[in-house]
């Protein structure tokens, strides 16, 4: 049977700090936490404070998966270590840093239930120091989770344009990755970030021969994998389904694998494609307004140029869920109408 996800389909999950966790070290607010944003000061140096720990904050709202924090009526949902259900979240500002190492870094800052938290957009690092260059309190339309849901684990082999299986953690921008409709296709970014395989981030396992698959495939649980059914066993009506990793578990051949820590790797090409890790053809980071916001200025303005055309040729098929398979184990379901 196919486990639904504990706080319901349209419920989003991220991690985010205590604000007082991330502090300023040096500069004119020194020793203060990242605060309201009239309060920011260009130039002060933060960094996260000795034992510092992410909290997962599950959030829901009208259209959750296409809704903005701001203005949309988003509310904190059951499962959250930040507030109480139905507690009102709101995104009050972003705050854009240089880490040391000279990589930049946008952090956003959310109020909910009187407390203040950051949700880091890429990876803190614990022992690294981040200058603010910028704040703003742009309205953007920005999912907190939408760029951490399609993600690859350390050690995911993916088909190169020569066929070759490389780790995805081994890949550089620039290498070239076999795509399912547009042949070989550059890699324009890689994101990554460590957390705890905890409930909304603990891995998707799909074993070896789950889904017709060689080896392992180990994935974040909102990561869609692309089926193309040769026959329509369970009349879903069409022969080219996505579907995410979490509506497959059945605790058997695919399962959730919980503790310790998680590497995820996110992958960016100008397009959303179709590409192949472990043999499984699985999405790619969409190129949408969420993401774009989460880049750097100068490649997103690039990729933004093009946005509205590329949009239309985002893949679309049967977005399938859970509800497409009461009663059925989806897995199994799925790789008998995949197979030869």
């Amino acid at each position: 049977m196919t486990t639904p996800s504990p706080t319901g389909s349209d419920a989003q999950s991220c991690q985010v700090y205590r604000a007082a966790d991330f502090a300023v070290t040096l500069g004119a607010n020194m020793g203060h936490p990242a605060c309201a944003f009239d309060e920011l000061n260009p130039g002060d140096i933060y960094r996260l404070v000795p034992g510092a720990a992410p909290l997962t904050l599950v959030h829901a709202g009208p259209g959750a998966d296409e809704a903005s924090i701001e203005g949309a009526g988003q509310t904190i949902a059951p499962g959250s270590e930040v507030g109480a259900p139905g507690d009102a979240l709101l995104l009050s500002g972003r705050m854009t840093l240089m880490g040391d190492n000279g990589a930049l870094l946008e952090v956003l800052l959310l109020t909910c239930g009187g407390e203040s938290y950051v949700r880091p957009l890429s990876a803190l690092g614990h022992s690294m120091e981040y200058t603010l260059i910028d704040a703003d309190q742009r309205g953007e339309n920005l999912d907190l989770a939408e760029v951490a849901c399609v993600s690859f684990t350390r050690g995911t082999r993916i088909t190169m344009r020569n066929g070759a299986q490389r780790p995805v953690e081994e890949l550089a921008v620039g290498d070239e990755v076999l795509t399912r409709d547009h042949g070989p296709r550059p890699v324009r970014w890689i994101g990554a970030q460590t957390v705890r395989a905890h409930s909304h981030f603990a891995p998707i396992v799909i074993t070896k021969g789950a889904l017709n698959n060689a080896e392992d495939l180990i994935l974040s649980p909102d990561h869609r994998l692309f089926i193309y059914q040769r026959r329509d066993e369970i009349g879903l009506g069409q022969t080219e389904v996505l579907i995410k990793a979490k509506y497959l578990v059945n605790d058997e051949t695919i399962y959730q694998r919980e503790g310790g820590f998680v590497d995820y790797f996110h992958l960016l090409f100008d397009e959303h494609e179709i590409i192949f890790a472990e043999g499984i053809a699985a999405e790619s980071l969409m190129v949408n307004r969420h993401t774009l916001a989460a880049l750097p200025d100068e490649m997103a303005g690039d990729l933004r140029q093009n946005h509205s055309d590329r949009a239309a040729r985002q893949r679309r098929g049967l977005d399938a869920s859970g509800t497409n398979f009461v009663g059925v184990d989806a897995a199994e379901a799925l790789r008998r109408a995949s197979g030869s």
